[in-house]
Order: structure tokens, then C-alpha cells, then sequence
């Protein structure tokens, strides 16, 4: 099962305020958070193959909090009756690894095939305030959850942090549609401890899974040829949030 162009990893590193107190005092302290992102879609295939490929970071200086999402998981009705009872297999396959490098999954949301799972390295476990989870269903004018997203929260010290995995609509010509679908989730609300916020009130959100715009102008043999060789600044100029200029919109 080829992976290679169908991967996306990036750190980010955070400003993490944690509140503690001392007597009559409160005082505040200041911590750097490393972040790990994966994003996939899977085809409906099983992690059949050694999974540690996901798992690109160096050892010897390891994330905080990783993030994996996954889209079009199997979703077939004799697979999710397993799922219920056996939790499903890329969950099982993340937590067997990341559980022997010191991660502990926090949250962990799923709409049909859309698959979000966090883990936050059990030193900072005890700074975790609270987490929460919810999804948005976009296929079928909103009733169904083959198209929509995950979106977990978690509160670490006195900041928010976001992470939505999303799978918008497909299609060349759709590309207003996920516009649409971007706002949607970016506005929307859930419970967050004693309040309700919205996506976009977050701290820090991080916005990823498969997003469905195209490199227009190029043909698919010469989009792989492309990649293959790495000469990516083509592709960036035909890629369709350039071309339109739809990334004022996005971000």
C-alpha cells in the first residue's frame, strides 16, 4: 500500500500558560509544547503494513501531543459492529505503539469513516484541565456524516487547543461548496467544560484531513511525475486555493 504522497506531518510549537499557586500568590509559568500532525486517507484499507511509518518523528526529541486523522476508514455495517466492541484497528494499531513511547490517548472522535485520535505524552497528563470532543455532519445537506469533521479540544494550563480533521466535498467544480463547508465548521459550536464555544474562539486550532482541492491545469501523470521528482512549485501555482484565490477565505 503505497503512503508516500498520501502523508502530510508538521510541527508547531506552542505557549503553554499554566497556573499555579503559592501561598497568597498566584504565579505562571511558560512552557513550549511540540506538536505532531498526521493526516491520511486510508481508502478504506487496514493498517496491514508496519504502522510506524506514520510515526516520523525523532525519537530523541518527541512531540507533546500528536494528532492522527484518518478518512474513508471502513465503514461497512459488519465493521463497525467490531469497532463497538473491539474499537477499531487503526485506533488499536496507534495506541499499542504510542502507548510503549509514553503517549496516552486523551480524546478520540469518529463520524463513519472520519477518525480523529489525540495523545498527549503522560508527563503532561496532570496539566490537562479538560477535554472535549464533537463532530459536523456535511454530506447530504448536513444528515449525513460520509462528509463533515471531528473536532477535539483539550485545555492544557490556560490555553485552548483545537484540532479539526475534516473531509470536505470531492469534485473539481465543488470548490464553493467547500468553502461553505470550511465556514460551517469553523462557526460551529460545542460544549467546551461549563461553556459553549465555537471552533474559531480556540487559542490555537489546527485544521487538517483531507480537504479536496485540486491542482488544476495538470494532468494526473504529470502530477505524480511531478511529486516523484519533488519540483513542487508548479503544483503550488496550480494548486486550487492559489488559483482562485480562495486561501483568503481559508485562512
Amino acid at each position: 500500500m503505497e503512503i508516500r504522497n498520501r502523508q502530510s506531518f508538521f510541527y508547531a510549537r506552542l505557549t503553554d500558560q499554566e497556573s499555579t499557586s503559592e501561598s497568597d500568590s498566584n504565579q505562571s509559568s511558560w512552557q513550549n509544547l511540540k506538536l505532531y500532525i498526521c493526516t491520511w486517507n486510508v481508502n478504506t484499507k487496514s493498517p496491514t503494513f508496519d504502522i510506524k511509518e506514520l510515526i516520523q518523528f525523532d525519537l530523541s526529541d518527541m512531540p507533546s501531543i500528536c494528532a492522527f486523522g484518518f478518512q474513508e476508514i471502513n465503514s461497512k455495517p459488519w465493521q463497525r459492529i467490531l469497532d463497538f466492541f473491539l474499537n477499531d484497528p487503526w485506533t488499536n494499531k496507534l495506541d499499542e505503539i504510542l502507548g510503549k513511547m509514553n503517549f496516552a490517548r486523551v480524546q478520540s472522535t469518529r463520524l463513519v469513516g472520519i477518525l480523529l485520535n489525540i495523545y498527549v505524552k503522560k508527563t503532561l497528563l496532570p496539566n490537562v484541565i479538560c477535554c472535549s470532543q464533537d463532530w459536523i455532519r456535511l454530506g447530504l445537506y448536513g444528515f449525513w456524516g460520509n462528509k463533515g469533521a471531528n473536532i477535539c479540544s483539550i485545555k492544557i494550563g490556560d490555553t485552548n487547543i483545537c484540532f479539526v480533521n475534516t473531509h470536505l466535498s470531492a469534485h473539481e467544480h465543488q470548490d464553493k461548496e467547500r468553502l461553505i463547508e470550511h465556514s460551517k465548521i469553523m462557526y460551529h459550536s460545542f460544549q467546551f467544560g461549563d461553556s459553549i464555544q465555537s471552533v474559531i474562539d480556540q487559542n490555537y486550532l489546527f485544521f487538517f484531513g483531507d480537504l479536496n482541492f485540486r491542482v488544476e491545469n495538470l494532468d494526473i501523470f504529470h502530477v505524480k511525475d511531478l511529486i516523484d521528482r519533488e519540483e513542487f512549485k508548479l503544483l503550488q501555482e496550480n494548486d486550487q486555493v492559489m488559483c482562485r484565490n480562495l486561501k483568503y477565505f481559508l485562512f
